[in-house]
Protein backbone atom coordinates (compact mmCIF):
# COMPACT_ATOMS: atom_id res chain seq x y z
CA UNK A 1 0.00 0.00 0.00
CA UNK A 2 2.68 2.06 0.93
CA UNK A 3 4.65 1.68 -2.58
CA UNK A 4 1.80 2.94 -4.55
CA UNK A 5 0.94 6.45 -2.44
CA UNK A 6 4.78 6.97 -3.04
CA UNK A 7 4.38 6.62 -6.71
CA UNK A 8 1.48 9.02 -6.11
CA UNK A 9 3.74 11.56 -4.58
CA UNK A 10 6.75 11.46 -6.99
CA UNK A 11 4.71 10.99 -10.27
CA UNK A 12 1.88 13.63 -9.59
CA UNK A 13 2.84 16.18 -7.45
CA UNK A 14 6.39 16.10 -8.21
CA UNK A 15 5.75 15.45 -11.88
CA UNK A 16 8.63 12.73 -12.46
CA UNK A 17 7.32 10.01 -14.90
CA UNK A 18 9.84 8.24 -17.44
CA UNK A 19 8.61 9.25 -21.22
CA UNK A 20 6.72 6.50 -23.22
CA UNK A 21 9.61 5.81 -25.45
CA UNK A 22 12.27 5.10 -22.57
CA UNK A 23 14.78 3.18 -21.79
CA UNK A 24 15.79 2.37 -18.43
CA UNK A 25 14.70 6.36 -17.31
CA UNK A 26 16.72 7.51 -20.18
CA UNK A 27 14.31 10.02 -21.09
CA UNK A 28 12.06 11.84 -18.84
CA UNK A 29 8.56 13.58 -18.84
CA UNK A 30 8.60 16.27 -15.96
CA UNK A 31 5.11 17.90 -15.39
CA UNK A 32 4.27 18.74 -11.79
CA UNK A 33 0.89 19.44 -9.94
CA UNK A 34 1.39 23.03 -8.43
CA UNK A 35 -2.43 23.75 -7.95
CA UNK A 36 -4.94 22.27 -5.22
CA UNK A 37 -3.57 24.74 -2.28
CA UNK A 38 -0.09 23.14 -1.88
CA UNK A 39 2.37 25.41 -1.09
CA UNK A 40 5.71 22.90 -1.84
CA UNK A 41 6.90 19.64 -2.40
CA UNK A 42 10.50 18.26 -2.42
CA UNK A 43 10.90 14.94 -4.00
CA UNK A 44 14.60 12.81 -4.71
CA UNK A 45 14.16 9.92 -6.71
CA UNK A 46 17.03 8.04 -7.22
CA UNK A 47 16.43 6.36 -11.15
CA UNK A 48 18.92 4.14 -12.36
CA UNK A 49 20.47 6.86 -14.02
CA UNK A 50 21.20 9.10 -10.90
CA UNK A 51 18.95 11.20 -8.76
CA UNK A 52 16.14 13.48 -9.98
CA UNK A 53 15.23 16.02 -7.62
CA UNK A 54 11.78 18.00 -8.07
CA UNK A 55 11.32 20.75 -5.36
CA UNK A 56 9.02 23.26 -6.08
CA UNK A 57 7.18 26.29 -3.87
CA UNK A 58 4.54 28.67 -4.05
CA UNK A 59 5.37 31.90 -2.69
CA UNK A 60 3.91 35.50 -2.95
CA UNK A 61 2.56 34.97 -6.42
CA UNK A 62 5.48 33.31 -8.19
CA UNK A 63 6.47 29.90 -8.35
CA UNK A 64 10.14 28.56 -7.84
CA UNK A 65 10.92 25.38 -8.92
CA UNK A 66 14.15 23.34 -8.97
CA UNK A 67 15.03 20.26 -10.88
CA UNK A 68 17.74 18.16 -11.73
CA UNK A 69 17.76 15.78 -14.51
CA UNK A 70 20.95 13.55 -13.79
CA UNK A 71 23.63 12.48 -16.73
CA UNK A 72 22.46 10.89 -19.76
CA UNK A 73 19.01 12.03 -19.24
CA UNK A 74 17.14 13.86 -21.48
CA UNK A 75 13.60 15.71 -20.36
CA UNK A 76 10.42 16.34 -21.93
CA UNK A 77 9.90 19.68 -19.08
CA UNK A 78 6.42 20.87 -18.31
CA UNK A 79 6.63 24.67 -16.71
CA UNK A 80 3.06 25.75 -15.13
CA UNK A 81 2.67 29.39 -16.87
CA UNK A 82 0.96 31.64 -18.77
CA UNK A 83 3.62 32.64 -21.34
CA UNK A 84 7.39 31.91 -21.68
CA UNK A 85 8.32 35.08 -21.06
CA UNK A 86 7.17 34.70 -17.30
CA UNK A 87 9.54 31.92 -16.90
CA UNK A 88 13.41 32.40 -15.63
CA UNK A 89 16.27 30.02 -14.96
CA UNK A 90 18.79 31.30 -12.72
CA UNK A 91 17.44 34.86 -13.10
CA UNK A 92 17.96 35.09 -16.88
CA UNK A 93 15.09 34.68 -19.25
CA UNK A 94 14.24 30.75 -20.28
CA UNK A 95 14.57 31.60 -23.76
CA UNK A 96 18.40 32.16 -23.27
CA UNK A 97 19.40 29.21 -21.83
CA UNK A 98 20.96 26.60 -24.04
CA UNK A 99 20.34 23.83 -22.64
CA UNK A 100 16.39 24.32 -23.12
CA UNK A 101 14.60 23.95 -26.14
CA UNK A 102 11.06 25.88 -26.20
CA UNK A 103 8.41 23.66 -27.80
CA UNK A 104 5.17 25.06 -27.19
CA UNK A 105 2.83 26.05 -24.82
CA UNK A 106 0.24 23.55 -24.20
CA UNK A 107 -2.97 24.11 -21.59
CA UNK A 108 -1.30 26.43 -19.48
CA UNK A 109 2.03 24.57 -19.48
CA UNK A 110 5.34 25.69 -21.43
CA UNK A 111 6.98 22.70 -22.80
CA UNK A 112 10.57 22.65 -23.07
CA UNK A 113 13.01 19.95 -23.85
CA UNK A 114 16.20 19.91 -21.69
CA UNK A 115 19.57 18.30 -21.48
CA UNK A 116 20.78 16.78 -18.09
CA UNK A 117 21.61 19.48 -15.46
CA UNK A 118 20.45 21.68 -12.36
CA UNK A 119 17.77 24.25 -13.21
CA UNK A 120 16.39 26.62 -11.13
CA UNK A 121 13.32 28.02 -12.35
CA UNK A 122 11.00 31.03 -11.05
CA UNK A 123 7.70 31.80 -12.78
CA UNK A 124 5.89 34.94 -12.18
CA UNK A 125 1.96 34.02 -11.87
Amino acid sequence: MFGSVSEWFYRSLAGINPAGDACGMDKLLIKPFTGGGLQFVKCDYRSIRGRIISEWKNQGGSLNWKLVIPPNTRGQVYIPAHAVEDIFESGLPVQQVRELNFVRMENGFALFNAVSGEYHFSVCK
